[in-house]
């Protein structure tokens, strides 16, 4: 949307609020932005809001009721011989703004003379006693007092709180116009930390941003402070020293809407321990209120929970306490260390104590200075609240502390290493090691040699090597699904037989509910569909390109390849959201866990794409959507971004819990403990953030927080799970003969077969519990708290899940209750938690550990994969045996062959081969059906 529209669209938002016949005033005021954030030249005022301009003196009249058009809006401008800059004639202001009627300024009296008398109510931003945050008060006054005095019998309105209100409430327009700043901010911000080092100044690192927008129209402003001089002196900044803390505030505004971000960086690349704690105490108070701010919540409430977790966080620091605190107060050391954590945006800052709306923006910048100890950090950036939470618009800008300093290592490569030049008109914001030198005068910078650039840009970019292998072990995998014989069940449920036609003609299980019916699979319709549907119809669009024999398996090979690239996607998504999603991350997170899809090797014991079909279909992709069921979540709760959950998830997510409620008894029991977990996640976390006194008032409190939306979504996939469980105690197949305690006893039987039988899953559980250890004794960041909570939750939950397998009922297939299939929960859950707390390792372990960490990680994914070798002709008697059968000219043909038919072993008895020979004639293997035996 242009600026021209924009501005538009804002004059009909506020003319949609006015009372009939009215006439509202705007002139321009000074918006200056709030502490602790970059002084922004033109950041936008009221007047540029409803009009697109930056003059100084201008004035707005709006009268939409008036019968002229052309007297509906009227522009007033200063005239040319008054201004400063370069003048702005009438049609100039005409072209910019969209308005048609322009006037200069000294004629607004004679104007509004001829339009007075037709209006009733009068809305003026000066008169009222509230100018609005920064307003030019006099014109405004001036104004407001010529108008009571000749027209004393008008009904008087306030402009500014109603402005102050729409402004607040961002449209899409506008919030596209912030996300385009925020990106333009992201970009200049990784750009700043290419450049910091030792011996540059403030003026090299500005240049850097120069060159980074130099063909934009941005407006933008950075301040620089080292972290060892106190951030509340207005001063400018002392040169600062080798280790110390670099405090970098940007500002970048399109079209005059504004993003701060901030970051505390090391100057020499590494944070030393005590700056790494009290960055960490920053980043979770940042986290804390970016979590807590929502729309609803006023400015006070969301600054009152922030001063609450500086003020925990000051504690842990060990700068007071308890006795101390409760001595002296929370507001000494809040003025002590700190300054105030939350900034409204210009119009949200007349808030006060009142909700904001969805839209609002707020600068979430908490910092803690310790003066005595020449530390200070602070972090900022922009949030849109919502009705859910809030967005955060610098998401993209890395905030971890081992994010950034991976990134200066990074990028110092690809930065000459110069030392700077004489600047007296700047000092250096940080100094070089002393050396010694041969002359007084500073050597002149020297230009990288190309190839060492060329070297640093190919080497940031050698992570898509890592594209090779995978992709390599992906065309393996195909290869082998290619060659697995058909499974046993998959005839009956593809034909399909007479019960199982039931399953497919009552998709809801209406007839187990209200008829009390039993049969097949009450609560799978979505699966038996799937794959009847699947191959009823892939293998004969196949047959345009492969003879009907093969299509058969390429139609099965395809459709378990596609199920494990999603789930191996899917995965390496979460465990890459988990740090700040990017392809390095994420082929990272893919390599790593690949080797862990076994379909030869160890798949009987950890198998996650099934060697069946059918049983590929009934669970690997029922848990692959369920993974796209919790995405939203994740990204909203667990992630550095906090992601706001957007309005398409909340159409779809509710269909989705349908068809995963309606996938068979293993989906909706999973789904029901991760949806009842998040909901406890989310009341113990808005219980620990109330002070409310009280156990109770406290514990409603923390539910009527909760998000109502995602309250709804996760109570509606529970409602759903337990009608799919009820329904599902109708089905035929369950066995009732072995008791709850012998199913119990098989269980624990079972567990000691699956960890003792093979290797493979006990290694694994080995690998993620030594992965967790080393990060619980070494790292305490804000990251590895989040692995280690993860791994906690999904530990216990795994637990859980397995003690309530038996209840599910028994099934002779699976004689000892787990099976690769029963615990696939639990493998996805420690692959995901492998894979976090291997690329945490990869990326904070010492230099001296690091190596052998490799090695090790080498060494397991090595014995993964080596293990995976299937035979490539498994296939091919089955193959064979269907040839022989179809060019036959027998009516019962008989098979030297010692191997199965789509069936679950060798068929002795012609008359079994009924649905066989059924399926073989609809695929067109054969012109019509032939029994056989072995």
């Amino acid at each position: 949307m242009s600026l021209i529209d924009l501005v538009a669209q804002n004059r009909q938002r506020l003319t949609a609020q006015l009372l009939p016949d009215s006439i509202a005033v705007c002139f321009a005021d000074n918006t200056l932005p709030g502490p602790g954030t970059p002084a922004l030249p033109g950041q936008p005022d009221a007047l540029y809001w409803l009009t697109g301009l930056t003059q100084p003196s201008a004035c707005l009249l709006l009268f939409p009721q008036h019968p002229e058009p052309r007297q509906r809006e009227i522009l007033f401008i200063e005239r040319a011989a008054a201004w400063r800059t370069a003048p702005l004639s009438a049609a100039d202001a005409a072209a910019r703004s969209g308005i048609g009627t322009v006037h200069w300024l000294d004629e607004l009296e004679n104007v509004f003379a001829g339009l007075a008398p037709a209006a009733q109510h009068l809305y003026l931003s000066g008169g009222e006693g509230f100018g609005g945050a920064g307003a030019s008060l006099p014109a405004a006054e001036q104004f407001a007092r010529w108008c009571r005095w000749q027209y004393p019998r008008h009904d008087y309105q306030p402009l500014a709180p109603l402005l102050n209100t729409l402004r607040a409430a961002k449209t899409s327009a506008e919030l596209e116009q912030l996300r385009r700043a925020a990106q333009f901010a992201t970009a200049g911000f990784h750009r700043l930390l290419g450049a910091v080092q030792p011996g540059l100044t403030a003026r090299q690192l500005e240049a850097e941003l120069a060159h980074e927008y130099a063909r934009t129209s941005l407006a933008w402003t950075l301040s620089l402070q080292p972290a060892a001089a106190d951030a509340r002196r207005a001063a400018p900044p002392q040169a600062g020293r080798a280790g110390d803390l670099l405090q970098v505030h940007l500002a970048v505004a399109d079209e005059l809407y504004p993003v701060f971000v901030t970051r505390t960086v090391p100057v020499d690349g590494q944070y030393s321990p005590r700056q790494r704690a009290v960055y960490d105490a920053v980043l979770r108070v940042s986290r804390g209120v970016g979590s807590y701010a929502r729309a609803g919540l006023s400015p006070h409430d969301i600054q009152q929970h922030g001063d609450a977790l500086l003020l925990s966080e000051l504690q842990g620091l060990g700068l007071f306490t308890p006795e101390e605190l409760q001595r002296y107060g929370p507001a000494y050391y809040l003025q002590q260390y700190t300054r105030p954590a939350v900034e409204p945006d210009g119009s949200a800052q007349a808030f006060g104590r009142e909700p904001l709306p969805a839209g609002a923006t707020l600068t979430v910048a908490p910092s803690i200075h310790l003066a005595a100890e020449g530390l200070s950090a602070c972090i900022g950036n922009t949030l849109v609240l919502t009705a859910n939470g809030a967005e955060e618009l610098t998401a993209g800008v890395p905030v971890e502390a081992d994010e950034i300093e991976a990134l200066l290592e990074q990028e110092s490569a690809a930065v000459p290493r110069a030392a700077a030049e004489s600047a007296p008109a700047i000092a250096p914001l940080v100094r070089a090691p002393r050396t010694a030198r041969s002359a007084p005068a500073a050597p002149a910078p020297t230009a990288a040699p190309a190839s060492n650039t060329l070297r640093s840009k190919l080497w940031r970019h050698a992570y898509w090597l890592l594209l090779l292998p995978l992709l390599l072990d992906l065309g393996y995998s195909y290869v082998q699904h290619l060659n697995v014989p058909h499974d046993g069940d998959m005839v009956a449920l593809v034909l399909p037989r007479i019960w199982i036609q039931q399953v497919l003609d009552e998709p809801f299980g209406l007839r187990a509910l209200l008829k009390g019916e039993s049969y097949v699979g009450p609560n799978r319709y979505f699966a038996h569909e799937t794959l009847y549907l699947y191959m009823h119809n892939v293998p004969l669009a196949l047959q345009a390109f492969v003879d009907p024999i093969y299509s058969t398996y390429m139609a099965s090979a395809i459709a378990k390849i596609i199920i494990q690239i999603a789930l191996l996607s899917l995965l390496a998504y979460y465990i890459s959201e988990q740090f700040a999603f990017n392809p390095k991350y994420f082929l990272l997170a893919a390599i790593l866990i690949t080797p862990l899809f076994q379909t030869a090797g160890y798949h009987d014991q950890m198998g996650i794409i099934d060697r069946a079909l059918t049983y590929t279909i009934f669970y690997a992709l029922p848990l692959t959507l369920l993974l796209v069921y919790f995405i939203p979540f994740y990204r909203n709760l667990f992630t550095p971004a906090a992601t706001p959950i957007s309005r398409a998830w909340h159409i779809v997510l509710p269909v989705l819990a349908v068809v995963l409620a309606l996938n068979g008894p293993l989906t909706p029991a999973v789904a029901g403990m991760m949806c009842g977990s998040l909901l406890l996640y989310l009341w113990w976390r808005n219980f620990q953030a109330q002070s409310l006194p009280g156990f109770v008032p406290r514990a409603v409190q923390a539910v009527k927080l909760i998000p109502r939306a995602v309250l709804w979504q996760l109570g509606w996939f529970i409602l759903c799970g337990m009608y799919s469980l009820y329904i599902g105690t109708y089905n035929i197949e369950n066995i009732a003969t072995v008791t709850l305690g012998e199913r119990y006893s098989k269980l624990y039987e079972g567990m000691w077969i699956e960890l003792g039988r093979q290797p493979a899953f006990p290694l694994l559980v080995l690998a993620v519990l030594i992965n967790t250890r080393i990060i619980r004794r070494n790292f305490n960041t804000v990251t590895s708290a989040r692995i280690l909570t993860a791994a906690r939750w999904l530990l216990i939950l795994s637990a859980i899940y397995i003690l309530l397998l038996p209840l599910g009922g028994y099934r002779s297939a699976r004689p000892y209750i787990v099976r690769r299939d029963s615990v696939m929960p639990v493998t996805l859950a420690l692959v995901y938690l492998f894979g976090t707390s291997s690329i945490y390792l990869l990326y904070h372990l010492k230099r001296l550990y690091k190596p052998v960490y490799i090695t090790a990680l080498i060494g397991l994914m090595a014995f993964y994969s080596t293990s995976d070798i299937s035979n490539l002709k498994e296939n091919n008697c089955e193959v064979d045996s269907m040839r022989i059968i179809a060019n036959s000219p027998e009516k019962i043909v008989h098979l030297e062959q010692d191997c199965s038919i789509m069936n679950w072993g060798t068929i002795t008895d012609y008359k079994n081969s009924e649905e066989q020979s059924k399926m073989m004639k609809y695929w067109r293997i054969m012109k019509e059906e032939k029994l056989f035996y072995h």
